[in-house]
């Protein structure tokens, strides 16, 4: 039996999303906020138990408008979903050796049939057969044949997410903005530090000189 085969599947293809531009571009954009807001206070920020770091107002600014971006809910929306009506397990077959996430159905198999119908004259015992009228009509039916045409296999595969895996990922993305906001409002009730640098010395040496 053959079959198109899956080429790439939805987890392979986000591992490559991550690796190639979203793990490189958040990387690049936290350094320049951790950078930006040395000093500044800062609160854990852990959601579902993990620790993902100590952030500042600004980070988590940033943090915040990165997970309300419409190109990560777009992304996440268009997310491919396999059919919840159809039973799937991890693919056994040998083209998809090593790939977890390649699921197939169930392997169906039968014969195909298909029907011929044909027009049957019947009958008349009321008209002599050597002595037909021009005008006559003889009386027809339909006569249908089913014969079997050949034998067949069905059977699917996908490197498709469920609907349920998309979901989470909708979820989480929820509970890390809801983290967002409560860590905000932590970070911005922190008491305002002392200055380090003398500003009072620093004044009376700009107008008064070192006296």
């Amino acid at each position: 039996m053959g079959h198109t085969v899956v080429a790439t599947t939805v987890s392979e293809e986000i591992k490559r999303l991550v690796d190639a531009a979203l793990l490189p571009y958040l990387r690049d954009q936290f350094a320049i906020e951790a950078t930006n807001a040395a000093g500044s206070a800062r609160v854990p920020f852990i959601v579902d138990g993990l620790n993902l770091g100590s952030l500042s107002a600004t980070e988590l600014l940033r943090l915040k408008n990165l997970l309300t971006d419409e190109n990560l809910k777009n992304l996440v929306a268009n997310i491919p979903v396999r059919s919840d009506s159809e039973i799937w397990k991890a693919s056994a077959n040998e083209d998809y050796e090593g790939r977890a996430d390649v699921f197939e159905t169930p392997r169906l198999e039968g014969d195909s049939f298909t029907t011929i119908t044909d027009t049957e004259i019947l009958l008349d015992p009321n008209i002599d057969k050597e002595h037909i009228p021009s005008s006559y009509r003889p009386i027809t039916k339909e006569v249908k044949t089913t014969i079997k045409r050949g034998s067949y296999t069905s059977q699917k595969f996908s490197g498709e997410w469920t609907l349920r895996q998309k979901q989470l990922v909708q979820e989480r993305i929820g509970k890390l903005l809801s983290a967002v906001i409560e860590a905000t409002k932590t970070v911005n009730d922190t008491p305002t530090m002392e200055p380090n640098l003398a500003t009072d010395k620093l004044l009376q040496y700009i107008f008064y000189g070192n006296e």
